[in-house]
């Protein structure tokens, strides 16, 4: 019984990204979005 837990422990762990070969799987923009809050900062002063 041990044994299966860990395999799906393993395999759950893997699907979030937090293995370091899932991770390398994962990719970010490298462009920053605009942030949507700043036009109503500027227009409220």
């Amino acid at each position: 019984m041990p044994a299966a837990v860990l395999t799906r422990y393993e395999t759950l762990i893997g699907k979030f990204g937090m293995t370091p070969s899932d991770r390398s799987k994962v990719s970010v923009p490298k462009t920053a979005a605009a942030n949507p809050f700043a036009k109503l900062i500027k227009k409220g002063k």
